[in-house]
């Protein structure tokens, strides 16, 4: 039997003009509604839905939000909330310009530097530097390496006046947060590469200060609460907190390395979702893909954590807030997608730009996920405010990024349900975009792709049933049942929780050789629906599934293998997968960045699916064959599905050279090369033997170590 074997690579992304892609974007508005019709035949294949990845939740819990354009062709980072003109209603002030209330008619602030393609300007903080009444905006910036207050005129209007306060290295952006505890309002800046933070004495010659943190907590992302429990507000980064001592102005701050969030949103928020007395950790994923809830409990006297994970479904969250906007006295996480924050290298940065909130239940222990806005062109930014904008009594949002300036006012829910997706013929080819009204148009830009891609995925969900939603995301308990050693791996059998109602047995292979620290590769090895479980014992004859995973463990990866319960539908099946992934990333052993998966037959299709519907999958390896799978859905052309995992790596190998697939794959590969960052390989192999290693070695290639770049 001959065979043929496909490569869809990942490569460094090509930079795409932004005025372009802002183009591309401004055209459509919110969609609604659920009734919808999808039409889609082909390749057999298995197709489950996931809740977590549809546009939005369908919660509204009292309140939704109506998105007002105050200058969609403003381009700054950030945004500060302020009464400029002292009249009793509160303006926005955003980069060169302000805007007034309630018409927001412009006025001209000053001539902001624009440095390597970006304008200075990281943070806009309201203080009243000079205490002359009228408040000021203090700025952080990356590009020019400075703090600088711009001065408001007051009553003699007309242009501010920029002052310089300091400089130094590369601070993402920053917050206002009385550090030292004296009653006067300091600047925490997020050091990339060092740590600082800036005292202030107001007055008509403010004098900054700056004073040196311990090198440890720079990173990207920074926090600020009292993890403790002393009463004295500590420091929190990627990589562990600071103590703060009793005097944060001249005593040492203490290290204490107890978790690793990755690449950290600004803030990393210090807060209490649960209400049990003592401050956890709830952060994002900046760059890339996740929000997640770091749980802070004592073990025999002893401070551990526990990681949950809240949403994993969009990226680019840089800026998370807490705060009450359905005026019920708890704190939710308001959290919304950043607009290029990398010219389109960022994971799913071609994606809808997308915000929600998330509600913590007590009961649950879980996040209710609830939308704010979904697809309108509403970026978030790197300095979100939450203010009453309008006046009325709640919390509106005024967002500011480089698809423009917007204020979400907080208004009560109406019936417009869950955004829909156009309706697509059967014939309509994967390059063809609809907009909310149905009119077809070539996918011509990466965008375009983002709102079809989102399109398919939405319209799979709808046709096929739903999986868990995001407040069945429980803990995963993670429980050791048996413990073996081999010469390269231990093997751990546990078991964990997959929802409220169910927990799965799984196999973890953990390689022997590493070195102490070292953050390896994982792999996801995925069984078919209904096999046997795994083996309990370690024997001569193992499962093809268990094969595969001792060679990827004996490689160096760190390999989790779910059980496939024949009991468990398509949906539970798919489900397990995607908390099996949460469980890898929060082993401290793992790279996030660098988690595959991986099936053969049958399973090699779960694989393809699973890797279609998580992003946070960097890479997949799938063979294919013709074996029928039991409880089949309604078919999916295998392009599609390659296409929805593009632009990230694939192996896909097919048993039968002039497979039906093949046919097809030219239009996934047109995805590839519209976003330019990839290839597609049809190498026909005599031996099929030979496949799955073959398989293993690409995937070393591709796991090599990468520097991810700075923001």
């Amino acid at each position: 039997m001959s065979s043929a074997t496909f490569y869809l690579r990942s490569s460094a992304a090509v930079q795409w003009v932004h005025d372009f892609g802002r183009r591309a974007m401004s055209g459509d508005r919110p969609i609604s509604g659920t009734n919808l019709k999808p039409r889609m035949t082909g390749f057999v294949f298995i197709l489950v839905a996931i809740v977590l990845l549809t546009p939005a939740s369908g919660q509204t819990n009292g309140i939704t939000f109506r998105r007002h354009v105050i200058n969609q062709q403003s381009e700054y980072s950030a945004a500060a909330v302020i009464d400029v003109n002292r009249d009793g209603q509160l303006d926005i002030v955003c980069g060169g310009l302000w805007y007034e209330a309630p018409t927001w008619n412009q006025h001209f602030v000053r001539e902001v530097e624009h440095i390597r393609g970006r304008f200075d300007g990281y943070s806009h903080l309201p203080l009243d530097v000079n205490q002359d009444d009228w408040t000021d905006v203090v700025t952080v910036n990356l590009r020019s390496h400075s703090i600088k207050w711009i001065q408001n005129p007051g009553s003699d209007s007309g242009a501010w006046k920029t002052h310089t306060a300091g400089h130094f290295d590369n601070m993402e952006t920053g917050r206002l947060i009385d550090v030292d505890r004296d009653g006067q309002i300091d600047v925490l800046p997020n050091g990339t590469q060092s740590a600082v933070w800036w005292s202030v004495e107001r007055g008509n010659h403010p004098r900054w200060s700056q004073h040196d943190l311990p090198n440890e907590v720079a990173g990207h992302g920074i926090g600020f609460g009292d993890i403790d429990g002393d009463g004295r507000g500590d420091i929190v980064g990627p990589e562990g907190w600071l103590k703060a001592p009793l005097n944060a102005r001249t005593d040492r701050w203490r290290w204490n390395p107890e978790f690793e969030l990755g690449s950290a949103s600004i803030p990393i928020l210090v807060v209490d979702p649960d209400d049990d007395g003592d401050n956890d950790v709830v952060w994002s994923i900046a760059h890339g893909f996740g929000l997640y809830w770091l749980e802070q409990v004592q073990v025999d006297g002893k401070r551990q954590w526990i990681h949950h994970t809240i949403d994993t479904s969009w990226s680019q969250c840089h800026a998370p807030l807490w705060v009450d906007l359905n005026g019920n006295g708890r704190m939710e996480l308001v959290a919304g997608k950043r607009y290029m924050a990398h010219e389109g290298r960022d994971a799913g940065a071609y994606d809808p730009l997308v915000a929600y909130r998330y509600e913590f239940s007590n009961t649950t222990r879980t996040w209710h996920r609830n939308l704010i806005s979904y697809d309108e062109q509403v970026g978030f930014g790197l300095d979100p405010k939450a203010e009453d904008l309008d006046g009325d009594g709640d919390l509106d949002l005024v967002v500011s990024g480089r698809s423009g300036l917007y204020w979400l006012e907080n208004i009560p829910a109406n019936s417009a349900g869950n955004p829909r997706v156009p309706d697509y013929d059967t014939d309509d080819p994967l390059l063809l975009v609809r907009n909310h009204a149905g009119l077809k148009k070539p996918v011509t830009s990466p965008f375009d792709w983002g709102r079809r891609r989102a399109h398919l995925v939405t319209q799979m969900q709808h046709q096929l049933g739903p999986l868990p939603p995001s407040s069945e995301r429980v803990g995963l308990d993670v429980q050791l049942v048996e413990k073996s050693t081999t010469e390269h791996y231990t093997r751990q059998s546990i078991t964990f929780r997959a929802s409220s109602q169910r927990r799965v047995d799984a196999d973890l292979l953990i390689p022997s050789h590493s070195s102490a620290g070292a953050k390896l590769p994982a792999v996801l090895c995925i069984r078919a629906v209904g096999t046997k479980d795994f083996e309990n014992k370690l024997t001569t004859q193992r499962s093809p599934v268990f094969q595969m995973a001792e060679d990827f463990a004996t490689r160096g990866y760190v390999c989790i293998v779910p059980a496939s319960d024949p009991t468990m539908d398509l949906a539970q099946v798919v489900w397990t997968n995607l908390r099996a992934i949460d469980l890898l990333e929060a082993m401290r052993s793992v790279d996030r960045n660098r988690i595959a998966c991986a099936g053969q037959g049958p399973a090699g299709q779960l694989a393809l699916l699973t890797a279609a519907l998580d992003q946070r999958l960097v890479a997949t390896i799938a063979s294919e064959t013709l074996t029928s799978v039991s409880g089949l859905a309604t078919p999916l052309r295998i392009e599609q599905i390659l296409a929805a995992i593009a632009p990230r790596a694939v192996y896909f190998h097919t048993l039968i050279a002039e497979h039906p697939t093949a046919k097809n794959i030219s239009q996934a590969k047109a995805v590839y090369q519209l976003r330019e960052v990839g290839e597609l390989l049809h190498t026909p192999q005599g031996d099929t033997t030979l496949a799955p290693q073959k398989g293993r070695e690409w995937l070393d290639q591709l796991f090599k170590p990468t520097d991810p770049g700075s923001s």
